[in-house]
């Protein structure tokens, strides 16, 4: 995957939510609640970490994560 030669981004995104796929080559940080189901519509590539400052729920194997979840 080419993201993963990509240097590391030093400086977080930070998100209120996720509603849209994402691709980044550093960390990530999601202030409210996600709930993640086969309703959802997204994809997450991230080289770095992602941080949930709410509540993570994951109801689904259809979704790909590739991500360090913190």
């Amino acid at each position: 995957m080419v993201i993963s030669q990509v240097p590391l981004t030093d400086t977080p995104i930070v998100l209120d939510t996720l509603k849209a796929s994402i691709v980044h080559d550093g960390d990530i940080i999601v202030k409210k609640d996600i709930i993640i189901d086969n309703c959802s519509e997204f994809s997450i590539y991230i080289k770095g970490k992602i941080k949930f400052e709410g509540k993570l729920e994951i109801n689904t194997d259809q979704i790909p994560i590739y991500a360090n979840l913190n």
